[in-house]
């Protein structure tokens, strides 16, 4: 399964849908900023891993559920600080 990373200004957002380009993800996310992918799941872990330490829970247990789950867009969240933090991508 491919995924990707939105980046807006109300938070982190994996996506399960297929898009042909950025522009389609911009439409499809209010506040759309960046986004990243389509990226497998151990990329998407490891990306995540590496841009955000310490999420809670971690960036391999919501990715995981993530894709268990029925979900097509699932927010990342980021423990007591909730899913708006960080307000926008660090790139």
């Amino acid at each position: 399964m491919q995924l990707h990373v939105v980046y807006t200004k109300e938070g982190v957002y994996l996506t399960k849908r297929d898009y042909s380009s950025w522009r389609e993800i911009q439409d499809a996310f209010e506040g759309y900023m960046a986004s990243e992918g389509p990226w497998n799941t151990e990329a998407t872990v490891e990306a995540l891993t590496l841009e955000y330490s310490g999420l809670q829970p971690s960036a391999q247990h919501q990715v995981e559920a993530f894709i268990e789950s029925p979900d097509m867009v699932r927010i990342v969240t980021f423990g007591d600080r909730g899913p708006n933090y960080p307000p926008s991508h660090k790139g």
